[in-house]
């Protein structure tokens, strides 16, 4: 009785593995063509600003929807991988800031950056690019000026901004699924995402902030 419960289980748990893979798959092959037109439209210079703004919006919510679906996949596929080499994290914070770097804009935000190229952690990558990348996207949004730190060194990151920071009430709540400050122009994803990678890995990730006193998250990797 006990075996053929299991047996449901696993094969349920199969199931799901699966539905989520598929379904990831469907939503980045549909966001990749909601993408494109949202960068054909912000070239057109007949557009308004508000129309633009709007555009901005569609294209900020699908960044977010395609990034979902990468982590699904990520963590579908990992469940099967077989242990192997690990991931540089200094790399994948380099990378990170050139990709988010176009957030600043022309915004006076001093941008200052350390790695230890010693910190190799096993894990997949593609999940600590998108567990870094959300952090600096959000240090990079929210700070109008003033600086954003990241220093990584043997076994932590802690990213630091100057930005609005959060309330007081807000603090414990903001790796919630869904969670939006009154501010906010994300889904509400991206810190969820966070703290369930980190949760996978068994990382430790903590987040300190106070209404215009800017805002420090910390992430603690174990090797």
């Amino acid at each position: 009785m006990f075996d053929r419960q299991l047996s449901r289980m696993r094969a349920f748990m199969e199931r799901e593995r699966a539905f989520g893979a598929d379904m990831s798959h469907e939503l980045r092959t549909a966001l990749a063509v909601i993408l494109s037109a949202t960068e054909v439209l912000l070239d057109d210079d007949t557009l308004s600003d508000k129309q633009k703004a709007r555009v901005q919006r569609i294209e900020r919510a699908a960044r977010d929807m395609a990034e979902l679906g990468t982590a699904l996949l990520l963590m579908a596929r990992e469940d099967h991988a077989q242990p192997g080499g690990g991931c540089q994290v200094a790399a994948v914070i380099d990378e990170a800031v050139e990709k988010q770097r176009h957030l600043l804009g022309s915004k006076p935000v001093a941008v200052d950056v350390q790695t230890d190229p010693a910190l190799v952690v096993s894990a997949d990558c593609g999940l600590v690019d998108i567990l870094v990348s959300n952090l600096v996207r959000n240090a990079f949004s929210y700070t109008a000026a003033g600086s954003v730190t990241l220093h990584q060194d043997s076994r932590s990151l802690v990213i630091s901004d100057t930005g609005r920071g959060l309330p007081a009430d807000a603090v414990d709540q903001a790796f919630l699924r869904h969670f939006r400050d009154i501010a906010s122009t994300g889904a509400g994803i991206g810190l969820s995402l966070v703290k369930q990678i980190c949760d996978r890995y068994g990382w430790q990730v903590r987040l300190e902030s106070g209404e215009r006193q800017g805002t420090t998250v910390t992430v603690v990797f174990t090797r």
